[in-house]
């Protein structure tokens, strides 16, 4: 029997008022999985994580997590595009609040806290900035401080909404690097609306318009594009011609 994956997604179904926006959606993410879900704006991807991580209750179905221990287990980069540049908050604070599930609320942050806020900016190369402002930051730098925010309480599984959104083509690459070290040690699933993004990491794709659509071989078949764009698509990967898109016909 095999054994169960750190998440299972069963049956999921959700919308809002009447209008379904998940419909009856399934999948599972195993061990040290990469897992990129793309698809069309509105068409539930960030919905979808927001379920798995209990923000919203399904209409029906369920997730099941099978990690080791309680308490943050999955770390959460949601979109920065909305962030308020301007909050008054060093980045050694804006990290230390992942900390937070970890403990009792109204507690102070002890030395193991700022032990771990130390290593996970060294980690993500952020350590310079540390006593900078957050509104002082580039947008690959404040991508940088909000993952480390998510490792900081030391997930199994870390979920990335739109994480190369407004950032530099040389930020992405510096993400890519650190995305491919972290996912030797845990699960990490990316949403994206631009399949482009997609990197050689990748061990799998989730094509999301209501549906899902699951590809194991971390390659896209232009069938199932069309499905969820409505459309046929034409798509470039940049560096790996051949990761994303396989043979298709016109």
């Amino acid at each position: 029997m095999n054994s169960p994956g750190l998440v299972e997604v069963r049956n999921l179904v959700f919308g809002y008022d009447r209008t379904r926006l998940i419909d009856d959606i399934s999948f599972s993410v195993p061990p040290n999985d990469f897992l990129v879900v793309i698809g069309p704006n509105g068409g539930g991807k960030t919905t979808l994580a927001k379920l798995i991580l209990g923000l919203l209750h399904p209409w029906s179905g369920e997730v099941i997590n099978h990690f080791s221990t309680g308490h943050g287990r999955i770390g959460y980069v949601p979109q920065f595009s909305g962030f308020d540049w301007q909050f008054p908050l060093l980045v050694r604070d804006v990290i230390a609040m992942g900390r937070l599930a970890l403990s009792p609320a109204g507690r102070r942050f002890t030395r193991a806290d700022r032990q771990a806020v130390g290593a996970i900016a060294d980690r993500m190369q952020i350590t310079g900035l540390l006593d900078n402002f957050v509104g002082e930051l580039s947008g690959g730098e404040l991508q940088r401080v909000l993952i480390a925010r998510a490792l900081v309480s030391d997930p199994e599984f870390l979920i990335l909404d739109e994480p190369t959104a407004s950032i530099s083509s040389d930020s992405r690459k510096l993400l890519n690097d650190i995305l491919t070290d972290l996912n030797r040690k845990i699960a990490i699933m990316m949403i994206s609306h631009d399949a482009t993004v997609i990197t050689s990491q990748v061990k799998r794709i989730a094509c999301v318009n209501r549906k899902l659509y699951l590809h194991d071989s971390g390659e896209l078949p232009a069938d199932s594009l069309e499905k969820v764009y409505g459309c046929p698509v034409e798509m470039i990967a940049h560096g790996i011609p051949h990761r994303v898109l396989g043979d298709h016909r016109h």
